[in-house]
């Protein structure tokens, strides 16, 4: 009986480590499907090439578009001038992060002497909500109640310790710089009692959010808020903040300036 071979879909962008270069095209193997494929001379760049090897070399990997297949032969034409910069750098980022995750997996299931069709099993529902395998770990790291739901609850504080140790979660950074003052009666206790009225309001938004206010030179402060989650500052602290201006300009003279979003290093 042959063996099964699972293909990628035509159009798809896969991982490829460059096997040989010959004249006129290059072999490949696809790395996530362990079958060869061709990437003819025509399809390397949009520009004429006379050495395939001044733009791949043996050993590299490189991100491929997929063209045709030929179930028979189980060959893959693909095509690397189709592939922008912008799609390479996300396929390949996604792929190192899959990797990685794959590589803890394989690790943890040997450390802590669990089965490993079962522990693939479970972890499943969650690998299918996040872009890669890394993701859905960080996931775990950032609430554990995952082990609970995944049918981990046993070894719950094992994996919990294993995962804390190799899993670094990035955290989202979202700065705002604004111009706040109030003329009038107790200025500074009228001020003080709206800002505390914005932080209080801005922690509530999600349990994992971090937020600071503080004084950037009178009249100028700053809110800092961080959290792992990037569409928690998205969709509801950035509209939280700017609902507050308009409602506080009644009470107090508030007015954001300016606004960035980072990664945490």
């Amino acid at each position: 009986m042959s063996e099964e071979v699972e293909f990628p879909e035509r159009g798809e962008l896969v991982v490829a480590t460059v096997k040989e270069i010959k004249r006129f095209g290059a072999y490949l193997e696809l790395d996530d499907y362990g079958i060869k494929a061709y990437l003819p001379i025509s399809e390397v760049s949009s520009r004429w090439v006379r050495n395939i090897s001044d733009v791949i070399r043996v050993g590299e990997k490189i991100v491929v578009k997929v063209l045709r297949i030929d179930y028979r032969t189980r060959m893959v034409d693909v095509s690397l001038k189709e592939v922008s910069q912008r799609e390479r750098d996300r396929v390949l980022r996604q792929w190192k992060r899959d990797q990685r995750g794959i590589q803890i997996i394989s690790e943890m299931i040997d450390e802590l002497g669990l089965d490993a069709e079962e522990v693939e099993e479970k972890l499943v529902p969650l690998v299918e909500k996040q872009p890669t395998i890394y993701d859905a770990l960080e996931q775990i790291v950032i609430d554990p109640s995952w082990l609970d739901k995944l049918g981990f609850k046993d070894k719950k504080k094992e994996i919990l310790e294993f995962l804390s140790k190799r899993v670094t979660p990035k955290k989202y950074v979202y700065e705002a710089r604004f111009r706040a003052f109030h003329i009038g009666k107790n200025g500074v206790d009228v001020l003080k009692k709206n800002l505390e009225e914005i932080e209080k309001a801005v922690k509530k938004a999600s349990s994992d959010i971090e937020v600071e206010i503080f004084n950037d030179g009178t009249p100028f402060y700053k809110i800092r808020v961080k959290s792992y989650r990037p569409e928690v500052i998205k969709r509801k602290v950035v509209p939280l903040l700017k609902d507050f201006e308009r409602k506080l300009r009644s009470k107090i003279n508030i007015e954001i300036r300016e606004e960035r979003t980072e990664i945490e290093v």
